[in-house]
């Protein structure tokens, strides 16, 4: 908020068209992403954490396919382990992959979950 000093910034933009993230390096303090995957973004998000910016990322797994809800498609979904190495060069504070009930709804979801670090 303006009373304490933080600066937010909304984006509207399609960020599979192949322009990348239109924001300068190292300016994200943090980056949450939820129930989103486009591999090809991963070193764009990378570098766009200030040095001690914080990930936090989660989405789904491929144990998904084949639920009622959510998505089936492989490109939608990751591979055992492939979130943590989808950025190498941030410290990870917390991974996990579980499956859970989701609230309010009562279909089961497949997610992996990460919360990292930029070291600097």
């Amino acid at each position: 908020s303006r009373k304490q000093g933080l600066r937010l910034a909304r984006l509207q933009t399609d960020l599979e068209r192949g322009f990348g993230i239109p924001l300068k390096a190292e300016s994200a303090g943090a980056i949450l992403v939820f129930r989103y995957l486009h591999r090809p973004l991963a070193k764009s998000i990378e570098a766009l954490l200030a040095p001690g910016g914080w990930l936090l990322y989660e989405t789904f797994t491929i144990a998904q396919a084949g639920r009622p809800s959510g998505p089936s498609r492989p490109d939608f979904l990751l591979r055992p382990g492939e979130l943590r190495s989808l950025f190498p060069g941030l410290e990870v504070l917390h991974y996990a992959e579980s499956e859970m009930i989701g609230k309010p709804s009562t279909s089961e979801e497949a997610v992996a979950q990460l919360v990292a670090r930029k070291r600097g």
